[in-house]
C-alpha cells in the first residue's frame, strides 16, 4: 500500500513537472520579442490607412505609404519604418488637432512625408535612437518637432517651415543631432534647447524668424552648434540663464535684426571660425566667453583693421568688451562648404543652332554675401577641346553627336563642385515628346473611404526613349505618383492608380494626370489630361441617445448620454426635449468626445413627461443625423405634509382599535370579574 502511494505521488509529481516545463517553455516564447525578418506593409493596399497600418505591423516592420492626403493624428509605439512616397505627394493632415505623429518607442524611422495642420507636427516622447528624415513639416498649430526627455535621435533633411512656435523644440534631452534642416519663417525660435546637454546642431539653413533667434539655448550646456547658416532672423544664437560651455564653430550669422550673438547669464562658451556678416549688432556679451581657439577666432564685417599675417589673420585682436575680445580675427570669411554646381538640362538641338548653357542655378551658402561663386567654366570637345566661362555661356556645335559638357564652380574660398550635362546634336529636326491621351475613373461615384481605380494612358510621342513622372489630382490634392522608365518612342502604356477617399470631403472633383516635362520638349500641353469628375458622397451616420435614470423627482438630474457612429472627435451635439407631444426646443450643446460620445446632467425644473431626442450637423465627410426620442418621467416630490397626515390617521386608527378592544374585549371582561366577586 505504501509503495502504491509512493507511485502515485512520483506520477503526479512528474506530471506536474512536465506541465511546468511546457507553461515555461509556451510563457517564454509568448514573451519574448519577435525578431523576424522585416516586412512590408502597404497602404492604402493592405490597409485603409498609417495607423491601422502602425497598429498591425509588428517590431521591426516597414510601412510603405502610396501618394496621397491622409487626415490622421498616429501613434507610433513600436520600433519600425514608416517611409512615404515623397513628401511633395504623401501627406498626413492632423485636421487642426493633436499630434500629427506621436513617437514612443526607440528605434522608429520616418522618412517622405509632410505633416501639416495638426498641434505639434512630430512628438518624440521619451524615445531613443528615432530618425526623421526628408520630411516638410509645416502648418502646425504648436512646434513643428517637439523633442522631449528623448536620447540620441537623428533630425536630418527636413524643411520645417511656417510653424506657430518653433521649428524644432528640444527639453530635457541629451545626445541627439539636428543636421541638414531648412528652417524658415517660424513664429518663435528656429532651434530652442531647453534644459538639453551634448545635443549638436549642425549644417542647418535657418532663416526669417522675425519675432526671436534662429537657435536659442537656455539652462543647456556642453553642445555643439556647427556650420550652420543664420540669414535674417530677429537674432542670430542666443544663450540664456547658465548656458556653459557650449562649442559654436563655423557658422554664418548674417543679417540679424537685433543680435548676432546674445548671451544673459552665460559663460564658458566657445567662438571661433564663424563668420558675424551685416549684423546690426554683432554681440551682445555677458560673462566671459573664449572668441578663438588659441589660433584662430571669427570673421567680423566690421573689423577695420588692414593688417594682417601670412596666415589672414588680423595683427589687432577685435574688441567686444572687457574681457571679451577675439585675439586671432579673421580677415576672410571662413568657409570650407563646396558650392552645388548645377549645368542645367540636358539639350536637343540642330547642327548650327546656339545653345546656351546656364548654370546659375549653381548655389553657395555664401552666395548672398558676395563670397559665394566667383568662377564657373564649362569644358567639352567639338572638333577640338572647348573651354567656356561665365554662368551663362553660348556656342555652336559645328558636328553631329552627343556631347558631354562639364561645368566646374568655385567660390570665393577656392572650394568647388562639377555638374555634367549632354547636348545632343542633329542632322534635322527630332522632337522629344509625352503625352497623357486617357485618364479614366472607376466607378465614378463613391462614397467617403471606399477606393476608385483610375487608369492613365501614357505616350510617347518623340523621336527618344523617354523616363518621366506622371502625377495623378483630385482637383489640387495628389493622388499618386508612378515613374515611366524608358518608354520606347511611338509606344503608349496604361498606368493603375488607386484612389482611396478615406477623409475625403463629399463633393464632385475632377481627376487629372500630368505628365513631367522631358529635356527638351516643346509641346507641353498634351502633359496634361483629365478625365471624368468623380462624385464623392459622405457617409452615413448614426447618433444614439439615452436617459438614466427615465424616472426622477423634480429636483434630481438625469444622465443624457449616447454616441456618434462612425465615431466624431469634437463635433458639436444638440440635445433637444420637449413636453409630451409639445414642439421640441434645444436643450444643451455639447461636444463629442474622443470616443464619439457626448454626456449632459439634466436637472428638470418643473414636473411632467418629457422627450429627449440628440442630432448633429454632420461634417465634410458625414451626413447629419437625429436620434430616436426617450421619455423621462419627472414626478412630484412627497412632501412632509402628506406624512404628518398619514401619521395622525394611523394615530386615530390605532385609538379606534383600542378602543374597540376595550368596549369589545376588554370590558365584558371587567364586568364578569365583578360578577365573580359578588358571588
Amino acid at each position: 500500500m505504501g509503495m502504491n502511494v509512493l507511485k502515485r505521488k512520483s506520477s503526479v509529481y512528474m506530471f506536474a513537472t512536465t506541465l511546468l516545463i511546457l507553461f515555461s517553455l509556451c510563457l517564454a516564447q509568448a514573451s519574448s520579442p519577435k525578431i523576424m525578418n522585416a516586412e512590408a506593409i502597404r497602404v492604402p493596399d493592405d490597409y485603409p490607412t498609417i495607423q491601422a497600418a502602425v497598429d498591425a505591423a509588428i517590431a521591426g516592420d516597414i510601412i510603405l505609404v502610396a501618394s496621397g492626403t491622409y487626415y490622421e493624428n498616429m501613434v507610433i509605439a513600436k520600433s519600425l519604418t514608416l517611409k512615404g512616397a515623397g513628401s511633395d505627394i504623401t501627406i498626413i493632415d492632423g485636421g487642426g488637432k493633436g499630434t500629427g505623429v506621436e513617437i514612443t518607442a526607440d528605434n522608429v524611422n520616418i522618412n517622405g512625408f509632410t505633416i501639416r495642420n495638426s498641434g505639434d507636427g512630430i512628438h518624440l516622447h521619451m524615445c531613443n535612437g528615432a530618425t526623421v528624415s526628408d520630411n516638410k513639416i509645416t502648418l502646425n498649430k504648436n512646434d513643428g518637432i517637439w523633442i522631449e526627455t528623448s536620447n540620441s535621435n537623428t533630425i536630418r533633411g527636413n524643411t520645417i517651415t511656417s510653424n506657430n512656435l518653433c521649428g524644432i523644440f528640444m527639453e530635457d534631452s541629451s545626445g541627439n543631432t539636428i543636421s541638414n534642416n531648412a528652417i524658415t519663417s517660424n513664429v518663435y525660435e528656429g532651434v530652442y534647447l531647453y534644459d538639453s546637454s551634448d545635443n549638436t546642431v549642425s549644417g542647418n539653413t535657418i532663416t526669417l524668424h522675425d519675432n526671436w533667434a534662429a537657435i536659442s539655448l537656455e539652462s543647456s550646456s556642453g553642445n555643439t552648434i556647427s556650420n550652420n547658416t543664420m540669414l535674417s532672423n530677429r537674432f542670430g544664437i542666443s544663450l540664456y540663464e547658465d548656458s556653459n560651455g557650449n562649442t559654436i564653430v563655423g557658422n554664418t550669422i548674417l543679417n540679424s535684426e537685433y543680435v548676432g550673438v546674445e548671451l544673459f547669464y552665460s559663460g564658458d562658451n566657445t567662438f571661433y571660425h564663424n563668420n558675424f556678416i551685416n549684423n546690426s549688432d554683432q554681440v551682445y556679451p555677458s560673462l566671459t566667453n573664449a572668441w578663438d581657439n588659441g589660433v584662430e577666432g571669427n570673421y567680423w564685417s566690421d573689423y577695420n583693421e588692414t593688417d594682417a599675417d601670412s596666415n589672414g589673420i588680423g595683427d589687432v585682436p577685435y574688441e567686444i568688451d572687457t574681457p571679451n575680445k577675439d585675439n586671432y580675427p579673421l580677415m576672410n570669411p571662413y568657409d570650407k562648404t563646396n558650392p552645388i554646381a548645377d549645368a542645367g538640362p540636358d539639350q536637343l538641338v540642330v547642327k548650327g543652332t546656339t545653345v546656351t548653357f546656364d548654370g546659375s542655378e549653381s548655389t553657395d551658402n555664401l552666395d548672398i554675401v558676395n563670397y559665394g561663386i566667383v568662377n564657373y567654366m564649362w569644358t567639352f570637345t567639338d572638333n577640338a577641346p572647348q573651354v567656356l566661362t561665365g554662368a551663362k555661356a553660348n556656342y555652336t556645335f559645328g558636328n553631329i553627336g552627343n556631347f558631354s559638357v562639364t561645368l566646374n564652380v568655385s567660390d570665393y574660398s577656392g572650394n568647388w563642385d562639377t555638374d555634367k550635362m549632354w547636348v545632343n546634336v542633329t542632322e534635322t529636326k527630332l522632337i522629344r515628346d509625352v503625352a497623357i491621351t486617357s485618364v479614366t475613373p472607376f466607378p465614378t461615384t463613391v462614397t467617403t473611404g471606399d477606393s476608385l481605380l483610375i487608369n492613365v494612358t501614357v505616350a510617347n510621342e518623340g523621336d527618344f526613349s523617354e523616363s518621366f513622372r506622371v502625377t495623378v489630382y483630385y482637383n489640387s490634392s495628389v493622388v499618386e505618383t508612378k515613374n515611366v522608365t524608358s518608354l520606347i518612342s511611338r509606344t503608349d502604356e496604361t498606368l493603375n492608380f488607386n484612389w482611396s477617399t478615406t477623409g475625403v470631403p463629399g463633393g464632385n472633383y475632377t481627376i487629372k494626370a500630368v505628365a513631367s516635362i522631358v529635356a527638351g520638349e516643346t509641346d507641353t500641353e498634351d502633359n496634361e489630361g483629365t478625365g471624368d469628375k468623380v462624385t464623392v458622397k459622405r457617409l452615413s451616420s448614426t447618433i444614439s441617445i439615452s436617459a438614466s435614470p427615465q424616472t426622477i423627482i423634480l429636483g434630481n438630474s438625469t444622465t443624457i448620454n449616447g454616441s456618434i457612429s462612425p465615431i466624431r472627435v469634437e463635433v458639436n451635439v444638440t440635445i433637444h426635449y420637449r413636453r409630451l407631444e409639445g414642439n421640441w426646443s434645444p436643450l444643451k450643446n455639447v461636444t463629442a468626445g474622443a470616443d464619439g460620445g457626448y454626456s449632459y446632467e439634466w436637472t428638470p425644473t418643473t414636473t411632467g413627461t418629457y422627450e429627449v431626442k440628440a442630432s448633429w450637423p454632420g461634417d465634410a465627410t458625414t451626413l447629419p443625423n437625429e436620434s430616436d426620442a426617450k421619455t423621462v418621467l419627472v414626478k412630484r416630490p412627497t412632501t412632509n405634509i402628506h406624512l404628518y397626515a398619514a401619521a395622525a390617521i394611523a394615530v386615530i386608527i390605532i385609538a379606534s382599535a383600542v378602543a374597540v378592544y376595550i368596549l369589545r374585549v376588554r370590558k365584558p371582561k371587567l364586568a364578569q370579574q365583578l360578577r365573580e366577586r359578588k358571588l
